[in-house]
């Protein structure tokens, strides 16, 4: 009964890559996932156990939280390279907007949009074994797309000094914050974003010698 998980896989163009996406509710105590949220990892094909372990939440705190019934994967990620990473952009679609969910009747036509957002970044200066193995890693921030203020959470397996920097799609920096000493475990921060023009912007939160770096979009 209830919704299925709309597994889909995603392959890069070498296929040395493969991009899993799925549909999930939390606290689903009668599994019948009716308030699906888009989840992501990633493994390379050829190292799998380099395997990347985070599962990312893609739409949680966005407008399409609990609204992803019926969506597609594409068969190949587009790419891009940003400083010094690398993002995969998974091609994705579902067939309901957050409006539509509200006022469509059965008699409506079935529509379909791309939901943006659906993606993976990679570093590309040779440190990716060193982050997996720091236990260090970055949440997507929420909500996203964002206004007002966002949060960010990140886990260490230790005790680190943490910053954080924010530029912008040409890459200024509009925002740098020594946020100081964390204990390991589970942490967030949040970031004040009234005052910045809407737009694709990109945050690095740094802990130690290691580094993450995520896209956020602010309406």
């Amino acid at each position: 009964h209830g919704w299925n998980h709309r597994l889909g896989i995603t392959k890069s163009e070498d296929e040395t890559k493969m991009f899993f996406t799925w549909t999930n509710t939390y606290e689903d105590e009668n599994n019948d996932n009716c308030d699906p949220n888009i989840f992501g990892s990633w493994r390379k094909i050829e190292e799998p156990t380099l395997a990347i372990e985070t599962i990312i939440s893609f739409t949680e705190g966005t407008d399409y939280d609990g609204l992803s019934y019926f969506t597609y994967a594409g068969d190949y990620v587009f790419t891009t390279i940003i400083d010094d990473s690398i993002w995969y952009h998974v091609p994705y679609t579902q067939t309901l907007t957050p409006v539509e969910e509200l006022t469509n009747t059965e008699l409506d036509p079935v529509t379909h949009h791309y939901v943006k957002g659906i993606e993976f970044g990679e570093l590309i200066t040779g440190v990716n074994n060193q982050i997996a193995e720091s236990g260090f890693s970055v949440s997507q921030n929420t909500p996203n797309p964002a206004n007002g203020t966002t949060t960010i959470k990140f886990k260490l397996n230790k005790q680190e000094n943490v910053s954080i920097k924010l530029t912008n799609i040409i890459g200024q920096t509009v925002y740098e914050n020594n946020l100081g000493l964390f204990n390991a475990g589970f942490n967030r921060t949040q970031i004040n974003i009234a005052e910045f023009e809407p737009g694709v912007y990109f945050y690095t939160v740094q802990a130690g010698a290691n580094k993450v770096t995520k896209k956020m979009i602010i309406e």
